[in-house]
This record gives C-alpha cells, sequence and structure tokens, in this order.
C-alpha cells in the first residue's frame, strides 16, 4: 500500500470561469494550491508503479487554527473536528482536481 502525504494547508474548490481564473486572486491560489499538489506528488511517486485499475483512498486532512482567534478558543478547538468552510466536498474536489 503506497501513503503520501502532502505538506500543504488544505483550500476547498474555488468557482471560477475560463476569464476568471486569470483575474480572481482566489482562483490563482486555487490553481496554485493545485499545482503544488501535483508537483509534490510526483516526488512522492517516483520509484513506485503508477497505478492502473481501482484505488482506495483514505484522505486526512490537518485544517489549522484560525491564527484571529483568541489563545482561549484556539485551546478549546485542539483536538476538534473541522466543521466550518471549506466542507468536506470542495476540500476532495481541491484535491482530486489537482491530478
Amino acid at each position: 500500500m503506497n501513503q503520501f502525504t502532502i505538506p500543504i494547508v488544505p483550500m476547498g474548490a474555488v468557482c471560477m470561469t475560463h476569464k476568471g481564473k486569470f483575474k480572481d486572486k482566489n482562483a490563482q491560489k486555487y490553481l496554485t494550491y493545485k499545482s503544488a499538489i501535483q508537483w509534490q506528488l510526483k516526488q512522492q511517486m517516483k520509484g513506485h508503479q503508477i497505478i492502473n485499475g481501482p484505488v482506495h483512498v483514505e484522505i486526512w486532512f490537518n485544517m489549522p487554527i484560525p491564527a484571529s482567534w483568541s489563545g482561549k478558543k484556539k485551546a478549546e478547538a485542539v483536538g476538534t473536528r473541522h466543521c466550518k468552510k471549506p466542507d468536506i466536498d470542495n476540500l476532495t474536489k481541491g484535491l482530486f482536481d489537482s491530478q
């Protein structure tokens, strides 16, 4: 079983138009995010066989605690589940779109 770790702050998918991807800052960040994931996977896949056929995928997102939160709120958030934006659908879309 192959296991890959991508050291990048998770980002959800963003809506963008064809023209908007060249102007919108969030779209630019998203495209950079996808490229960084691609690069990481290419580096980690060196020496591994290309997978042909069905795959089983388990994903673990480590979401950062916002720096703007108070120390007390940060302490309370440690070890809790993320249930704010971005939601799991957008997180996985961002990851799988990077292929």
